[in-house]
């Protein structure tokens, strides 16, 4: 079953934000402080159109903390927060091992009468491929990622398990300001390495 018209195929809805990301991570401009926060920021505006960090966020936190833990501003607060984290953890985990990136987009099954699509890939290395598929579902007429696996391994469900755990011990005031502390130690150790 194919995909509605207007949002073109889950393929090219994940293809060429990923290809202007690499682009921008390219850059040689990247690796000058100067410029870094910049380019971030662009990345940020790229990767922000491709994910529903809402619906991550909310699966992250786990329908009931998300319908009975949080308010309706700390909800907006911690999808947020939680966009921001991750970018960050993603990016200091693939700075400098971006240069001739390459990336196979091996399949793309339509489920869901077309609401919902999985995409994989694969990055080709020296030690070994690396399996990456995404889950996306189809929001206003765009294809969106509400998941990511590596290798099999789902990012919702490994953050889920860290934030139920939290969540179960504090309150989702004291989850978010933990949030807040773990940028902020990102930004510090961005500001040591960089």
């Amino acid at each position: 079953m194919t995909a509605p018209a207007l949002a073109g195929t889950p393929i090219d809805a994940l293809k060429g934000p990923v290809d202007k990301v690499i682009q921008i991570l390219e850059d040689p401009q990247y690796d000058n402080p100067a410029r870094r926060d910049e380019l971030r920021e662009n990345i940020r505006s790229v990767t922000n159109a491709m994910f529903d960090f809402e619906l991550i966020a909310k699966r992250t936190a786990g329908r009931y903390h998300w319908e009975k833990s949080l308010t309706p501003p700390q909800r907006r607060e911690f999808t947020d927060l939680f966009a921001r984290f991750l970018g960050n953890n993603y990016l200091s985990r693939i700075d400098g091992t971006i240069k001739g990136l390459k990336i196979d987009y091996l399949e793309e099954v339509v489920e869901d009468s077309g609401k919902r699509a999985k995409v994989k890939t694969r990055i080709p290395r020296k030690d070994g491929d690396v399996n990456v598929d995404y889950n996306l579902w189809l929001k206003n007429g765009d294809w969106k990622i509400y998941d990511v696996y590596v290798e099999g391994v789902s990012l919702v469900q490994n953050y889920q398990t860290q934030f139920s755990d939290l969540f179960n011990k504090e309150s989702a005031a004291q989850v978010i300001d933990r949030l807040k502390q773990k940028i902020d130690e990102q930004k510090n150790q961005e500001k040591t390495n960089g």
